[in-house]
């Protein structure tokens, strides 16, 4: 079964997939890039994979011997298209000579090459057939299952079919890319039929320059995204393999360490040093690692830090320090809110004497990440999910702790809007005991690289601290592994990192670390590249032991020489045969041991793997036999569909013959009819030319005439100015006298019109002035008729509500009295209230005698304040019934008594007039009553010294009103009509109202709210008809006037003369 990260290898597997080959033994260095861009299916390929999304599917691919995927998907149409279905990008590092040829006979197959194994002999291993690393093999994987694969043939694409002789050094770098087809997966292997899904692979073969692996070659070199970038969530972080090294008797790891990051044994990942040592530099760093240990065992040189960790177990009381990382959670079929937590108070048992209580009380308190929402199908970092804690103690006590208590993880789910409801989706057991049989490996406290042995640790130190003394290195343990999430419904893995670092003995002070891989990172990131990627997780049976050197005994101390000595080469060179000897010794008894031991397992697994297949087969036959009559009654059913769709389309066929005819007999006649307009149109402008040709001649003609005209005119208008300046000569030689006389009279007359014009202007100001007071005036006085009127109307139905409560609560006491006479007319009074449609008239204000005509203007015209104004009732503050008042009317003016500006200003104030006697008339339903308290408020006005601007004329218009209206609403035909007593000026007066009336009646027909029937308009219309009439007969008789008398012209005076020129 494929595997990759977060996919271990099964047993007996991953010593294959750790294995490496070195292609030359040139000291040139190549990249080799596969990048999957992009995978998925199309239509058929998600039929014929109908079930395949359930459990989601990956895409892996064999290389080199080496295993990677991509993500998991559950969706083909959905997640791959959003990106879940890519991964980063693989990168091999291969040595070979500058111009390739030898990588032309790795990847053809043409030549054979010897892996180089370790062993105790030196001897070589088993041959490996090139060819095989000619194909590139990419297959679609289900949960115990292939569904599709592809094999893509790196020699074709890569170098394109060159041999070794034709590789030249200026071939590279060389890039190939493209999407290819996958062929189903049958019972016996390929099918050789397409199934419909695609992959997009891009590859890269460059120099590397024997310069590593940097952050520049990732970025440019390759044309990979920005390490530092981190904008796309779903890509990981670039795994790197390195392949050379094999034919030094040292064999090469893969991993997927970022720049930077040491491998095991202090060397980076380019297989050198800082300084760019190879291959043979670091066997002589090893033979002199070697050497030293001896000469230390021999000087006595011993260090207790290494003496203690040497050995599988610490002795003696100690500082550790256990960092927890729970890092990311990934492989959710759903997008949740989740956050770890957990609760771990037995750290103090294995110190209880050494620590005090405010340590033993943090380490009793749970702890908790903070919640971070983890989308579907993608690995998200947690946030906070890092915790350190030192502890001092034994190492046994450590040991005996985590056999009996693991430590258990809670995967919590945070639900939205219920703070403090969250459950908990499942459990992780961290592996403790694991981590406690790990390879011991050393890191420097003053960087962050790791090594091997310690005495390349410390030798790193001193190169970079000569001259000061640095402190020794850190003796650590890690555990980096994905770990499944159990005990709940939710199916996902942990990614978890578990350090354990011994930092000293308990009584030394610490010394000064500076290592970073340990912080928390912020929330919402994805893995960045600056993390280690996780290494398959091993159980305590499968994994391997390490083979490191044991201390020397420490029993009895040898001092150091004093002097040299002749016999001291001798033993040195002794004691380091005999350690080379014991170790080869320790080396093959081991390889025997785990060669039977891994014989055991490999049988135990065939029996299982066979009574899996078995049941595989048969559940697998029973899928079939499902799916085949899923697919008889889906070939059924798109049987009947496909009948019926094909009766749909050959009706839809007929139905658009019979369109298509129809189109073609509308586009004839549309194309007769456009012609026809044509024609029409070309005689039309036909006419119209000839028409414009005899206009221009005509045009033309009157042109002639025209000029002709204008130059006699300039002729006779330059004799003219002749004869004029002739006649000014002559003037001004003799002026008359009597001329003179005259411009003088007319200068003084200038003068006299100016100043009387000065003083008219004058008067008109004063006018004007005193026609916005009279306005005021009115209009406050209009305002308190509408509050007396309205409080009247309360009034008044407050007397109908005291009188039918009157009648309610006495008609059973009067039927009991007989006094059936009295109930009758309260009754009879009742009924007369209600059959009243609107309240009887009452006037605006009551006649006062002539003294109270002396009052001020405010009292006189009603402004005053609201308790002590006049209004239409006797009393305030009780029930009154209203004072009717008889309209008074004043004799008519004498023509005598009318000036002009009364005339002028007639007009002007009039409408002021109207528009309120209208107003009342809408609202109140009476005619024209306020301009009789109008009246008197006018003689209370002028008795106070203001000149309202009303003449006579003014007077008689509101006479003849006031006589309309009352003829309207009494309905008597006594009173003459108003166009019998009509002047000139009411004529003008009539005309305006007529127009206000009109546009008053349009007014309200236009709101919607009234209609032709409604009696308003009626009486508006009634109104304008006789207003309408009376103008008529005024017309007609000024018509029968003029006829009858002569038409005499009389001179104006020289005072007329001068208004005029005015």
């Amino acid at each position: 079964m494929p595997s990759g990260p977060g996919h271990p290898l099964p047993e007996g597997e991953q010593d294959d997939e750790q294995a490496a080959f070195s292609i030359g033994r040139g000291r040139d260095f190549f990249l080799f890039t596969v990048d999957i861009t992009g995978w998925g299916g199309d239509g058929a390929g998600l039929q014929v994979l109908p079930d395949a999304t359930e459990e989601g599917v990956w895409l892996s691919y064999i290389l080199f011997k080496s295993v990677a995927c991509t993500d998991r998907v559950y969706s083909l149409d959905k997640d791959v298209k959003n990106g879940s279905g890519r991964r980063s990008t693989d990168i091999f590092r291969l040595r070979s000579e500058g111009n390739g040829a030898d990588l032309a006979a790795w990847f053809s197959g043409t030549s054979v090459w010897q892996e180089q194994l370790e062993d105790g002999n030196g001897g070589s291993g088993k041959e490996v057939d090139a060819g095989s690393n000619r194909w590139l093999q990419l297959f679609l994987c289900a949960p115990q299952r292939f569904l599709a694969m592809v094999r893509l043939d790196l020699w074709e694409l890569l170098l394109e079919g060159r041999r070794p002789e034709e590789m030249t050094a200026d071939f590279f770098p060389h890039e190939s890319s493209g999407r290819f087809q996958m062929e189903g997966w049958g019972e016996e292997g390929p099918s050789g039929q397409g199934c419909g899904v695609w992959v997009d692979v891009r590859m890269r073969l460059e120099r590397d320059g024997g310069e590593g692996l940097s952050r520049e070659v990732f970025e440019e070199g390759c044309g990979l995204p920005s390490l530092s970038s981190g904008s796309s969530p779903q890509r990981q972080a670039l795994s790197v393999y390195t392949i050379a090294g094999a034919g030094q008797g040292k064999k090469s790891t893969t991993g997927s360490h970022p720049q930077g990051w040491p491998e095991e044994g202090g060397q980076e990942k380019g297989g050198e040093d800082e300084g760019g040592q190879d291959a043979e530099e670091e066997e002589e760093e090893e033979e002199e690692d070697v050497k030293e240990r001896i000469s230390m065992a021999s000087a006595g040189d011993r260090h207790e830090h290494e003496s203690s960790w040497t050995r599988d177990r610490p002795v003696g009381r100690r500082r550790f320090r256990l960092s927890l990382d729970l890092r990311a959670i990934r492989d959710l079929s759903e997008a949740r809110l989740l956050y770890l937590a957990y609760h771990y108070p037995f750290l103090n048992s294995i110190d209880p004497e050494g620590s005090d209580g405010s340590d033993k009380k943090a380490l009793d308190q749970a702890v908790a990440s903070d919640p971070v929402l983890v989308p579907a199908g993608s690995e998200m970092a947690m946030d906070r999910s890092c915790w350190t804690y030192e502890l001092p103690g034994r190492y046994d006590a450590l040991e005996d702790m985590a056999a009996r208590h693991p430590l258990i993880v809670s995967v919590m789910e945070r639900q939205a809007g219920r703070k403090g409801a969250d459950i908990e989706v499942g459990q992780v057991q961290l592996p403790l005991r694991a981590l406690l049989k790990q390879a011991v490996t050393y890191r420097s406290a003053v960087h962050p690289r790791v090594f091997k042995t310690y005495a390349a640790c410390r030798r790193f130190v001193e190169r970079r601290s000569p001259l000061k003394a640095a402190p020794p290195p850190i003796a650590m343990r890690v555990i980096d592994t994905y770990l499944p999430v159990s005990g709940g419904d939710l199916r996902a893995s942990l990614r978890a990192v578990l350090v354990l670092e011994d930092l000293g003995p308990a009584g030394e002070p610490p010394a000064q670390d500076a290592s970073t891989h340990y912080r928390q990172r912020p929330r919402g990131t994805s893995l960045s590249a600056t993390s280690p990627a996780p290494q398959p997780y091993q159980s305590d049976q499968e994994s391997r032991p390490s083979a490191t050197l044991p201390a020397p005994s420490t029993d009895t101390p040898v001092p150091p020489a004093a002097s040299p000595s002749s016999a001291q080469p001798d033993l040195s060179a002794a004691l380091s045969l005999l350690e080379v000897r014991r170790e080869k010794l320790e080396f093959e008894d081991w390889r025997h041991r785990t060669e039977v031991e891994w014989s055991e397992r490999l049988r135990a697994r065939e029996a299982e793997r066979l009574a899996l297949l078995d049941q595989l087969h048969e559940k697998r036959e029973s899928e079939q036999k499902a799916i085949l009559k899923r697919g008889q009654a889906a070939l059924a059913r798109l049987e009947r569909e496909l009948r019926r769709r094909l009766g749909d389309v050959e009706g839809t066929e007929r139905q658009q013959a019979a369109k298509e005819e129809e189109m073609k007999a509308r586009a004839a006649q549309q194309v007769e009819e456009c012609q026809s307009l044509q024609r029409r149109l070309r005689a039309e402008a036909k006419y119209q030319k000839e028409v414009e040709a005899l206009r221009r001649r005509e045009l033309e003609g009157q042109l002639d005439r025209l000029k002709e005209a204008r130059q006699e005119a300039e002729t006779r208008t330059k004799e003219v100015q002749e004869e004029y300046a002739r006649f000014r000569r002559e003037t001004r030689k003799n002026v008359p006298a009597a001329l003179q006389a005259e411009v003088a009279a007319l200068k003084g007359e200038k003068a006299e019109l100016a100043a009387r014009w000065e003083r008219e202007r004058a008067e008109k100001m004063q006018a004007l002035l005193e026609k916005e007071q009279y306005r005021t005036a009115l209009q406050r006085t209009a305002r308190a008729w509408r509050r007396d009127t309205r409080k009247f109307e309360m009034a008044l139905r407050r007397q109908a509500g005291d009188v039918r409560l009157e009648y309610l609560s006495r008609e059973g006491q009067y039927r009991v009295d007989g006094r059936m006479e009295e109930l009758l007319d309260i009754k009879r009074t009742l009924d007369a209230v209600r059959q009243s449609s609107k309240p009887p008239a009452v006037a605006m204000y009551n006649k006062k005698p002539p003294e109270a005509q002396q009052q001020p203007p405010q009292d006189a015209l009603g402004v005053g304040s609201e308790g002590t104004g006049g209004g239409p009732l006797e009393a305030r503050g009780r029930r009154v019934r209203p004072a009717p008042v008889k309209a008074v009317s004043r004799p008519p003016p004498s023509p005598a008594s009318s000036s002009p500006g009364d005339k002028e200003n007639l007009g002007a104030s009039s409408t002021r007039w109207d528009l309120i006697s209208s107003s009342s008339e809408s609202k109140s339903g009476r005619s024209f009553l306020e301009i009789e308290g109008l009246a008197d408020l006018e003689g209370a006005a002028r008795g106070r010294g203001v000149n309202p601007p009303l003449s006579r004329a003014r007077m008689e218009h509101n006479k003849l009103m006031r006589m309309m209206m009352s003829e309207d609403e009494e309905g008597e035909t006594s009173l003459p009509r108003p166009h019998a007593e009509v002047t000139p000026a009411q004529s003008r007066l009539l005309l305006e109202e007529t127009h206000r009336l009109r546009s008053e009646r349009d007014l309200l027909l236009s709101t919607g709210n009234y209609g032709p029937e409604d009696p308003i308009i009626q009486t508006l219309t009634r109104l304008i008809q006789e207003r309408e009439s009376a103008s008529a007969a005024r017309a007609a008789e000024a018509a029968n006037e003029s006829q009858a008398s002569t038409i005499t012209f009389e001179a104006p005076s020289r005072e007329a003369q001068s208004r005029q020129a005015v």
